[in-house]
Formats: structure tokens, sequence, C-alpha cells
């Protein structure tokens, strides 16, 4: 018996939302430290599950039965994912250094027109 790609999306989905459910409880057990020390891993499980789900439609039937078939699925993807280069810090590191150009550009800016009003108040009052 052959299912049809709507029917193996809808078991995809409910199979990585029982995991991300079950993902969840086990984590809400834990003492605030824990959860704390946990958030990465919290945030790529919620990542990982919500990619999945937008992209279950393009998967192809294949794709889909075996990631069916793949126990715990979110944790595999999850420890493979940690096994890549991260950029996530650098990204940071890149967005953080050019804001804070910007901020010394506006903050020149902004002395620059204080000095040009206050020269002009001056050459007002005498």
């Amino acid at each position: 018996m052959k299912l049809e790609h709507q029917e193996l999306e809808k078991i995809f989905c409910l199979k990585i939302s029982a995991e991300l459910s079950a993902f969840q409880y086990d984590m809400l057990q834990k003492e605030r430290k824990e959860i704390y020390q946990a958030a990465y891993q919290i945030d790529s499980m919620i990542n990982l599950y919500e990619l999945l789900i937008e992209r279950c439609r393009t998967m192809k039937e294949e794709v889909l039965i075996i990631a069916i078939t793949v126990p715990e699925l979110l944790h595999f993807l999850y420890e493979r994912w940690l096994e890549y280069e991260d950029s996530h810090v650098e990204d940071i590191q890149d967005c953080m250094d050019r804001e804070l150009e910007a901020l010394k550009n506006i903050d020149k800016e902004l002395k620059s027109l204080k000095h040009y009003y206050s020269e002009e108040r001056m050459e007002e009052t005498a």
C-alpha cells in the first residue's frame, strides 16, 4: 500500500511534533539552571522543527519515508548540526562592528551639528 504525499506529510508532521513535545516536556522537568544552560539546544531544536515543517511539503516521498523512520530525528539533526562550522557568532560580531561604526559616524555628525548651531547662536548674540 503506497501512501500519498499528503499522508506522508501528515505522519511526518505528527512525528516531529511529538518529538518536540517530548523534548519540551523533558526540558521542563529540569532545574532552571539546566534549562538556561540548554538555551542553545532549545533554540536549535525549535528552529529545526520549524524548518522541517516548512520544507516537508517539498520533500520527496522517499526522503519523507526515511525521515519518518529515523528515531528521534530532531535530536539526530541537532547532533549533526553541532558538527558543522557555526558562523553565528561571527555574524553577530560583524553586525556589531558595522552598527558601532555607524553609531560612531552618527555621533560625529551630531557633534558637528551641535558645534554648528552653537557657533550660529554665538554669532546671533554678538
